[in-house]
């Protein structure tokens, strides 16, 4: 495998640009780069010189080719969405342990001179090292030198340098036999997620992600040298010395870490003829009472698959991005968070498709390397599941059709709750789990849940037995097409981390509270909660409406009811309680 492995790699550099075939795009460019010339033109020069030394050696090593070059913008071509993706990881840390020039030199000319005459990479320098060493070792541990490379960096370089920062851009697509690359799509694409992305992130779109998310492994392996295959076949072998060696010469936690991607969400591009209309309730609106029924649904039809998000965009109107980093590098996404430089035309999809750092607590809980057990860092957070009773009865078409409802109505609800709320995963049985801030939310969610589910428009198979509607005795609706069961639970979750699909994961016993509120106690159409979570709920809605009578604001015996369907009690139902207080005191009489 190994030599048929080095082979493909020795054709796509004999072979060069693409002719035909998929392809993945890279573009790069320097953030600020104007701004640096204008500012530092002595210096401009110099900086360029070692950021395009530094991005040829990366591509050589990873096999790919340059399509073309724009001042500081670069845009290669690569056969593999790996070699892509691990020359942009690969660049990236050579550039973080890069001494640039010192601000010092802007004027002085024998410094400048003597700066490009001694000028060395530091990462030849630590390879010349390591081979006049016999550090054995040195192999079992992928973050040695890397460590050793940033020591390097930062003891040389002054205080002063220059603070140098690319951003990068990936899409990958297709390339029909005698088309050319100019002006093809995907170097367009390419264009549009480089722009997208801040100094030192690199981003990609869906398509990208699709080829490189079962290789994260790999892409672990690559520090400012490449890759190294040897560290992840080490990890296989299961001998008991490879085992001592791992265990106990080298960090446990520095050999079994992958490439870390996270979801950055789902944007649309707006045409300009089309006016995008917000439809986001006020801040200071109260939630809307039972009797209003304005949640009257046609499916959105978001393009989510039956085990989480779709990895290709439903249309070319929709673009999918994702981040991914270096594991020892993972952290520095903290300090962008879900801040990205959208244009004007690209807007979020919908509340469903939010990024990882919109997620609650996912900037206080670590990235990378560091799995350290929760601590109290990590803030309280309300955990959702909601699952469609007697889902089985569906056939596959009839699911797809139920889930396209479910998740319109999913969005909507959100809305309705001013956006406090992270669609965590959808599983293949139509059940979902969120994650909200603050407990009223999340009640108020399911709550409109309940109420958007009997006003959505369901298929024929959604509406029939044993989803038929049902009215009390005062005609009012009570049951209409799939009924939701729902657990709710608070607590602080023991970790947060990103799944295999980029989307925020909560583990804890808030998370399995919630999960067996659902499928232990909750029936259809019923919300089952702690009583802490729910006189949490009531305190904050009763605040929201001071004018409001006590039992209007918190319902009927809130104290002692743990679970319940309606948004907002009506008036019948709690004159249906006085009626029947009224005939037991007449049969005790």
């Amino acid at each position: 495998t190994e030599v048929v492995q080095r082979l493909n790699n020795l054709k796509k550099r004999m072979h060069g640009l693409p002719t035909s075939g998929p392809f993945t795009a890279v573009v790069t460019d320097i953030q600020g780069w104007t701004a640096l010339c204008a500012q530092f033109p002595e210096l401009s020069w110099k900086v360029l010189s070692i950021h395009n030394s530094i991005l040829r050696k990366a591509r050589w090593n990873n096999f790919g080719s340059t399509h073309e070059t724009e001042g500081d913008s670069f845009t290669m071509v690569f056969y593999d969405a790996k070699d892509a993706v691990a020359f942009c990881l690969q660049a990236q840390q050579m550039l973080s342990m890069q001494p640039w020039p010192s601000l010092r030199e802007a004027n002085s000319e024998e410094q400048s001179t003597h700066l490009m005459s001694s000028f060395e990479n530091p990462v030849s320098e630590l390879v010349r090292k390591k081979s006049c060493s016999n550090n054995s070792f040195a192999i079992l541990n992928p973050l040695s030198i890397s460590r050793r490379m940033k020591h390097h960096s930062t003891t040389s370089a002054s205080s002063t340098c220059l603070d140098v920062r690319v951003r990068m851009g990936l899409a990958s697509g297709f390339l029909v036999p005698g088309e050319s690359l100019h002006g093809h799509p995907t170097i367009d694409l390419a264009k549009e997620v480089s722009d997208t992305a801040a100094g030192g992130q690199i981003l990609m779109e869906g398509s990208t992600f699709s080829a490189i998310k079962d290789v994260l492994g790999e892409l672990g392996t690559v520090d400012a040298q490449g890759m190294h295959l040897d560290r992840l076949r080490m990890r296989r072998v299961f001998s008991w010395p490879a085992f001592f060696l791992c265990r106990f010469i080298a960090p446990p936690s520095a050999a079994s870490e992958d490439a870390v991607v996270l979801d950055m969400g789902t944007y649309t591009k707006s045409r300009p003829d089309q006016e995008q209309k917000q439809t986001r309730p006020a801040p200071n609106s109260s939630f809307p009472a039972r009797s209003s029924r304005s949640f009257l649904l046609t499916p959105l039809s978001p393009k989510l698959s039956l085990t989480g998000y779709a990895q290709k965009s439903a249309s070319p109107e929709e673009l999918h991005l994702y981040q991914v980093l270096s594991a020892a590098g993972a952290e520095r996404a903290k300090g962008w968070g879900s801040n990205l430089r959208l244009k004007s035309r690209l807007s979020l999809k919908d509340s469903l498709s939010k990024g990882y750092f919109d997620a609650p607590g996912t900037l206080a809980a670590p990235l990378g390397i560091s799995k350290s057990p929760a601590d109290a860092s990590l803030p309280l957070v309300t955990t959702v599941f909601a699952s469609v009773e007697q889902a089985r009865v569906f056939s596959s078409k009839d699911m797809r059709q139920v889930e396209r409802g479910l998740l319109a109505c999913a969005s909507k609800c959100l809305d309705q709750v001013q956006g406090d709320g992270y669609l965590c995963r959808v599983f293949g049985n139509l059940k979902l789990m969120l994650c909200f801030s603050k407990p009223e939310a999340a009640l108020a969610w399911s709550c409109a849940m309940q109420e958007c589910m009997m006003a959505q428009a369901w298929p024929r198979a959604a509406l029939k037995e044993p989803f038929k509607e049902k009215r009390d005795q005062h005609g009012n609706l009570i049951f209409r097409g799939p009924r939701l069961r729902i657990g709710i639970s608070q607590g602080r979750p023991k970790s947060i981390q990103p799944d295999h699909l980029g989307r925020a994961d909560y583990h804890g016993d808030c998370v399995n509270s919630a999960a067996r509120f659902m499928e232990g106690a909750a029936q259809g159409g019923m919300i089952v909660c702690e009583q802490d979570v729910a006189m949490r709920a009531a305190e904050a809605w009763a605040a929201t409406q001071p004018s409001a009578e006590p039992e209007q604001a918190l319902g009927p015996t809130l104290h002692t009811v743990h679970s319940w369907s309606p948004f907002q009690v009506p008036q019948s139902y709690l004159q249906v309680q006085q009626q029947q207080q009224q005939q037991q005191q007449q049969q005790q009489q």
